[in-house]
C-alpha cells in the first residue's frame, strides 16, 4: 500500500541537515510528481523488492472537501497515471486516509480526527463511506508543532542544532513533548518543582538540553492555532464539532461523538486522548457521551487499514483493473474508487 505519507522514513536515520531537505508531500498533497515518482519507485523496487507489474496497489489520499473535490480528482488522476503507464501495475484502488484508519479499528461508522505531519482533518464516516459534505480540514499539525519547537530552541543559537535540522527536532518533539490539559496550570507546576517538569536531551554533538515549557507549548497549537499564527484557526476539537454538527440526524451525531478514533503520527503524543475527551464533553451534542478511541497502532492506522482492505476477498469488487483504465483513463478513477 501507498500513500501521501510524508515521513518516509526521516526519523529513522539522521540525515546531513547541511543539504536540502526537500519533501515531495506537503500539506497533504504531491508538490513534485518527479520525485513523488522517485519516492514509488524506491517503495516497490527497493524496500519491497517487487516487480511493479506484478502487483495491485491500495493507494491513500488525504482528505478533501467538497470545495477541493476537483483537486483531488485531478491528483487522483495523476497518481493513476503514473501507477498505470510508468509503473505497469495490474490493478490499483485508492481510499481516503482516515476511512481506512477507522477500518483498522474494525468499525465502518465513526468520526476519525486525524492528526498527521502536514494536516489536520475530521471526516465522519458512515458505512464505511466518508460524509464529504461534512468533512473538515486545516494545515496546521505535526510538521506545524515541530517547526515552532525549532524556532523556540534556535533562539538558543545550539552549535549542535542547526537553524533548518527538522529532523532532529522532530525526534526531540516525539521523545519529550506532549498535550497539557491546561497551560497555566502546568506552568504552576513548573514554577513550584522545576525538576519533575524539565526533561533533558542529548544533541548528536553531546551537548545536552534541558526543555520545560517548549515540552506543552508547542502541542497546543493543535488546540490553539492562534499560537503559531493562524488567527482564523481552529483547534482541532473545534474542528470535530464542526464537521459532526454537518451530520444529518440527531441520531447519527450522536453516534459520531460515540465512536471518534484518533489517528496519525502526530496523535500519538501522551494527553492528546484526555484532551480531546474533555474539551468535547463540554461540547457534544445533548445525550451523546464521548467515546475517543486511541489504537496502539495509531500512527499507522491507514496502512493497517490498507492493508486489512487489501486481504479481504472482496477487494476485487473495487480494484480498477489496466484494462478498466485504458477504456476510461478520465472517468474510472472517479466512478470506482471505494471513497
Amino acid at each position: 500500500m501507498l500513500g501521501w505519507r510524508a515521513e518516509s522514513g526521516m526519523s529513522q536515520f539522521k540525515a546531513d541537515t547541511k543539504l536540502p531537505m526537500h519533501c515531495p508531500v506537503e500539506r497533504g498533497a504531491p508538490s513534485d510528481w518527479d520525485e513523488y515518482e522517485k519516492l514509488w519507485d524506491h517503495a516497490l523496487r527497493t524496500e519491497l523488492n517487487v516487480n511493479p507489474e506484478d502487483v495491485a496497489l491500495v493507494l491513500t489520499d488525504a482528505p478533501q472537501n467538497v470545495q477541493t473535490a476537483m483537486e483531488q480528482g485531478k491528483i487522483r488522476r495523476r497518481m493513476a497515471e503514473i501507477a498505470f503507464e510508468t509503473f505497469g501495475v495490474c490493478a490499483l484502488t485508492m481510499g481516503m486516509q482516515p476511512v481506512l484508519s477507522l477500518f483498522s479499528t474494525g468499525r465502518t461508522r465513526g468520526c476519525v480526527v486525524e492528526v498527521g505531519a502536514g494536516v489536520s482533518s475530521v471526516v465522519p464516516v458512515f458505512e464505511g463511506l466518508a460524509l464529504k459534505h461534512a468533512i473538515m480540514r486545516q494545515n496546521v499539525a505535526g510538521s506545524d508543532i515541530t517547526r515552532a519547537l525549532l524556532t523556540s530552541l534556535n533562539l538558543r543559537k545550539l552549535p549542535g542544532l542547526a537553524k533548518n535540522d527538522m529532523i532532529e527536532a522532530n525526534i526531540i518533539k516525539e521523545k519529550v513533548c506532549y498535550v497539557c490539559m491546561d497551560m497555566n496550570a502546568e506552568q504552576t507546576k513548573l514554577e513550584s518543582n522545576p525538576q519533575a517538569m524539565t526533561r533533558s536531551y542529548e544533541l548528536p554533538d553531546a551537548t545536552t538540553i534541558s526543555l520545560d515549557t517548549d515540552r506543552w507549548v508547542c502541542p497546543e497549537i493543535l488546540f490553539q492555532p492562534q499560537l503559531c499564527g493562524e488567527e482564523d484557526g481552529l483547534g482541532i476539537h473545534e474542528l470535530c464539532n464542526k464537521a459532526i454538527s454537518k451530520v444529518d440526524t440527531e441520531e447519527l451525531r450522536i453516534g459520531m461523538y460515540e465512536n471518534l478514533v484518533l489517528s496519525g503520527g502526530s496523535s500519538v503524543l501522551p494527553g492528546i486522548n484526555e484532551r480531546m475527551n474533555r474539551e468535547l464533553t463540554l461540547t457534544a451534542t445533548d445525550g451523546a457521551s464521548v467515546n475517543v478511541i486511541t489504537d496502539s497502532q495509531r500512527k499507522y492506522a491507514a496502512w493497517v487499514g490498507g492493508s486489512m482492505l487489501g486481504s479481504i476477498p472482496t477487494i476485487k469488487d473495487v480494484l480498477i483493473t489496466k484494462e478498466d483504465y485504458e477504456a476510461d483513463k478520465d472517468g474510472v478513477i472517479s466512478k470506482r474508487c471505494f471513497t
